[in-house]
């Protein structure tokens, strides 16, 4: 499977995810995510914006640190 920002389905992920599908990203997507992360990642120095540098549930109004910011990320992800 080949990902190219545009056509991505549930069966894919689930596929990559549990049957060991390989995967690849196609470079015009690549760059995209590449620029919005470092877009996201300007944006969220001065404001707030929720699961990106918040908690989430009963945790949404508090504020994660910088420093922990990448571990709260990983940590979405697992």
């Amino acid at each position: 499977m080949q990902i190219d920002g545009e056509h991505l389905r549930l069966s894919d992920i689930f596929g990559v995810a549990f049957d060991n599908e390989p995967c690849t990203i196609e470079e015009g997507a690549a760059r995209l995510l590449d620029e919005r992360r470092k877009s996201l990642e300007i944006i969220s120095k001065e404001k707030t914006i929720y699961g990106v540098n918040t908690g989430f549930g009963i945790l949404a109004d508090h504020r994660i640190s910088p420093d922990d910011v990448d571990a709260l990320q990983k940590n979405i992800v697992l």
